[in-house]
């Protein structure tokens, strides 16, 4: 009884390994296989164009951040440019009233002189 269930599954085994391919169950396996590279590709392609983008989308991110870091050194400078001439200006108004208070004591002293000596 065993001898034959083992002959049985070896004629089946042997019937299955000897089944000949269909051209169009092989024309069918190669259109598939196609297609399946083809999807292969383009979602090869599209992952590339993903980490291009995202590639350029940090080197975008990179050039604002420089550009911010640009910009606020550019206001610092103005800033402290705008400080350095309103202090000039302070002590160019401190000159002139200190000379004015000069030539105001210099013309009381002139005056007094003069009313000295007209008396």
């Amino acid at each position: 009884m065993r001898f034959i269930s083992v002959m049985i599954a070896a004629v089946l085994m042997t019937a299955c390994a000897n089944k000949p391919v269909l051209p169009e169950n092989l024309v069918q396996a190669q259109a598939m296989t196609d297609n399946n590279l083809a999807q292969a590709a383009e979602q090869s392609v599209a992952v590339q164009d993903a980490k291009q983008a995202v590639i350029s989308a940090q080197k975008a991110e990179e050039q604002a951040q420089k550009a911010n870091r640009k910009a606020e050194k550019a206001a610092k400078r103005a800033e402290r440019a705008q400080k350095r001439a309103e202090a000039r200006a302070k002590r160019a108004e401190a000159r002139r009233e200190k000379a004015a208070k000069r030539a105001a004591a210099k013309a009381e002293k002139l005056a007094k002189v003069n009313e000295i000596i007209e008396q």
